[in-house]
């Protein structure tokens, strides 16, 4: 990356997964997602519509903290499974 740009959640996840390599079991755990800001939250469920292979993730959050109800990421979508 060059100095002074700013890279997107999406291709930091991305870059990060990419770097252990194909096929090896990955662990994403991200609490408290209601605290997450739009972009983060977008960037985050962007990620996990398109994981790489070996990816699990666990997220939490509290509803109750949410500005509306409903689910942290928006509308359900059909993650992998």
């Amino acid at each position: 990356m060059q100095p002074g740009l700013e890279q997107s959640p999406v291709s930091s996840l991305s870059e990060l997964t990419a770097s252990f390599g194909r096929d090896v079991p990955m662990l994403l755990v991200a609490e408290d997602v209601q605290r997450a800001g739009e972009q983060d939250a977008r960037a985050l469920r962007t990620f996990l519509e398109h994981p790489p292979a070996g990816l699990r993730a666990v997220l939490t959050y509290r509803p109750e903290e949410l500005a509306s109800p409903g689910l942290v990421l928006g509308a359900p979508v059909a993650y992998p499974a």
